[in-house]
């Protein structure tokens, strides 16, 4: 950082942010070598998954994450808006993409209810592989790109470079590693990592698995820039968001030595201390640093079943079996959910990768087949007018869900069905103080333009964020619309977080601004900026803005932004067979309360 670095040893995690900058002394000298090369790089990305903008802007003022502190005095830092849901899914694709959903076709954890391809069918909405990521834009100017562990980057393009999946796809296995060669290097030089490591044991909070989790990424990002070298870096982490699902609502918690730990700075704490190092190790004095995240998290001390609202109005009904079979299957469904998960454990350490990669391919396919078996209910598609998704807030109305699935319609007017929603919707209450529940109920046609809108939602709401979670249950008029954590019927035993719209970004490099603030920044905006920052054409169909507020007068990137023709990038050009869905990753997007 301006040749200049921070040690912990001269930081007090309890200092000002003043006392963060003053305690800054010059490294170690020595000869950037062949080997070194990577310290020339022209772009680094630092992908944090749900890094909220509130949290991070207070722990930067109490000096508590010095080297984000250190990058916002350096250049840029601000607020971040994530896409509308701000999902991961959703949010990460628009970055990649520098797109809205509706050209990229990806609008929440879950795929629309007439989804007809493999990959939507199995619940993971991979990015369309036609539609090109911002990477493809940087080969195109001629340079190198790596891209480690960033969400939703499965299954992998293509590149000039290499590229390693992040959370969003099984770790291993086809598609997992461009080149294909190196999932085998990979694995065979470095230990074992999970895109999506375990974070708890009941009550236990497991900090030294944090820890080691992120020191094995460590590795492997250094033996991967030794071995390609290449002029972009991207390193996404996930732990943060995992982290704060689980602790968020109890931001104490004892770890695996008894000691108590602030949870959730400590993870913070963690992802700023290998910031550094890698800062320390791969940046130079004309290298573009960029630290950005999906979308933020808070707490919501209340649920919100919107299955259970369209059931007990009579708009979603599912096909039940009688009355006494249900009561008997619903006995069971939990055991053999439990049995099933352990089974699969048990087989992912035992059976040979070839069988594993098949095994796991299937698993969509047997796990529905288990649903029906165990008593999962089917929604009633003649019947039903409005079908959810998942904790997204999206809601696909009959007229919709029909047209696609050539079934048959029951004559009705689609905007008679569309107002009894929406009116629906807008007239929830919370019975404690008679607010609305829902801060925004949009329509699809007024949030999605594009090539792939003819998949958006209908309809989306936007529960007040702070106050309110989507719950995804497949139990319709016996479950209450409005519950609370401590209700027997919550689906934990403390609040979880939830995903807000507000991320962070930091940008810094010798064409930025000091302490700037990007004014009003859409997670679309950074592929378009960070391009135009390195002096390359912006592809014209991106969504996103560059943010020249950020920019000095008289710098190199003040000039007019240049466009170019869109990347155009055939589908059949991309290896598509061997992609499959982890059915571990279900379990634990499952586990996280994601539907």
């Amino acid at each position: 950082m301006d040749n200049k670095v921070l040690t912990r040893t001269s930081v007090s995690r309890t200092g000002s942010e003043e006392s963060v900058f003053s305690s800054i002394h010059e490294p170690e000298s020595h000869t950037i070598s062949h080997q070194d090369r990577s310290r020339t790089l022209k772009l680094f990305i630092f992908a944090i998954d749900a890094a909220d903008f509130a949290m991070t802007h207070r722990w930067l003022e109490e000096g508590k994450l010095p080297h984000l502190g250190e990058l916002a005095r350096r250049g840029a830092f601000g607020s971040l808006r994530s896409t509308i849901p701000p999902y991961t899914p959703v949010a990460w694709t628009s970055f990649l993409t520098g797109m809205l959903p509706g050209k990229h076709g990806v609008y929440g954890f879950m795929p629309p209810p007439f989804a007809e391809t493999q990959e939507e069918a199995t619940g993971v909405p991979f990015r369309p592989q036609d539609i090109p990521t911002f990477y493809q834009a940087l080969n195109r100017e001629g340079m190198s790109v790596g891209s480690f562990n960033v969400p939703w980057t499965y299954p992998v393009e293509p590149l000039e470079g290499f590229v390693v999946a992040g959370a969003g796809g099984p770790d291993g296995g086809p598609n997992w590693c461009y080149p294909p060669e190196l999932a085998d290097e990979l694995l065979r030089e470095l230990p074992r990592w999970q895109s999506m490591p375990p974070v708890a044991s009941g009550e236990t909070f497991l900090a030294g698995r944090i820890a080691a989790e992120i020191a094995a990424k460590e590795q492997a990002i250094h033996w991967l820039m030794a071995r390609y070298q290449p002029e972009i870096l991207a390193v996404g982490l996930s732990e943060l968001d995992l982290v704060q699902h689980e602790f968020l609502g109890r931001p104490f918690a004892v770890d695996e030595t008894g000691c108590e730990r602030e949870v959730i700075l400590y993870t913070y704490q963690q992802i700023d201390d290998l910031l550094g190092r890698l800062l320390c190790r791969f940046t130079g004095e004309n290298t573009v640093i960029a630290v950005v995240s999906d979308h933020g998290q808070v707490v919501a001390p209340k649920l919100i079943n919107l299955a259970a609202l369209l059931a007990k109005a009579g708009m979603l009904i599912y096909q039940q079996p009688p009355r006494g079979l249900r009561r008997l299957m619903g006995h069971f469904r939990s055991q053999a959910a439990q049995v099933t998960r352990k089974i699969w454990s048990i087989a992912k350490r035992v059976l040979p990768r070839p069988l594993l990669s098949r095994v796991d391919r299937r698993a969509p396919q047997l796990t529905a087949l288990a649903g029906g078996l165990i008593g999962h209910p089917e929604v009633d598609w003649s019947r039903s007018r409005a079908v959810p998704t998942d904790i997204s807030g999206a809601i696909y109305l009959r007229c919709s869900v029909m047209k696609e699935c050539l079934q048959p319609l029951v004559p009705c007017d689609d905007c008679v069905i569309r107002k009894e929603v929406l009116a629906l919707l807008n007239d929830l209450r919370d019975p404690d103080n008679c607010a609305p529940v829902f801060e925004q109920v949009l329509l699809g046609e007024d949030l999605y333009q594009g090539p792939r809108a003819g998949n958006r939602p209908d309809i989306v709401v936007l529960p007040r964020h702070d106050a309110y979670q989507i719950v995804a249950s497949e139990e319709c008029s016996s479950n209450p619309v409005l519950t609370s954590w401590k209700e027997p019927v919550a689906t934990a035993k403390h609040p979880r977080g939830v995903h807000s719209l507000y991320g962070i970004l930091f940008v810094a490099g010798p064409q930025i601004l000091p302490s700037s603030r990007p004014q009003r920044a859409g997670i679309c905006d950074v592929a378009p900026t960070l391009l135009h920052l390195l002096g390359c054409s912006v592809p014209s169909d991106m969504d996103g803005r560059v943010a020249t507020e950020v920019i000095p007068e008289g710098s190199r990137a003040a000039g007019p932004v240049r466009y170019c023709s869109p990347i155009v990038r055939e589908t059949e050009a991309v290896n598509r067979t061997g992609v499959c869905v982890d059915n571990q990753l279900l379990e634990r997007l499952r586990g996280l309360g994601y539907w």
